[in-house]
């Protein structure tokens, strides 16, 4: 039997981009036999040397950009890499495809939809 084909797939939980590539590699999971490792990462943290060339828009963008890493983060740290998929799914499920945006009752309804701790959103802050 063949082994699944790695895929790392790094994401911010704001980016829209993001967002519908992980749509894709899931339908292609279904297709193909793919071990998908989620990663979070922040677009906040990797464009911070260009934020002064921005838009205004963007800046606050990014500036809203903390809270779902860290709430992430602090779910891999607490429960495991298995969580972060569920919850980016939670996430953007509610960021993206229901246009709550990235606000902090959002975030608890994404923690309880992906069936972590609702104390996790301590870390949002």
């Amino acid at each position: 039997m063949p082994e699944k084909t790695p895929v790392d797939f790094w994401f911010d939980p704001l980016c829209p981009w993001a967002w519908m590539t992980s749509r894709w590699v899931l339908e292609v999971q279904s297709a193909r036999d793919l071990d998908i490792r989620w990663h979070v990462m922040s677009l906040a943290v990797l464009n911070e040397p260009r934020l002064d060339d921005m838009s205004e828009s963007y800046r606050e963008t990014m500036g809203k950009a903390w809270a779902p890493v860290r709430v992430v983060t602090a779910a891999q740290q607490q429960f495991g890499d298995e969580v972060v998929g569920r919850l980016y799914t939670a996430l953007g499920t509610r960021f993206h495809n229901k246009g709550e945006g990235p606000t902090r009752e959002a975030i608890a309804g994404a923690l309880a939809d992906a069936g972590l701790p609702a104390e996790l959103i301590e870390y949002a802050d």
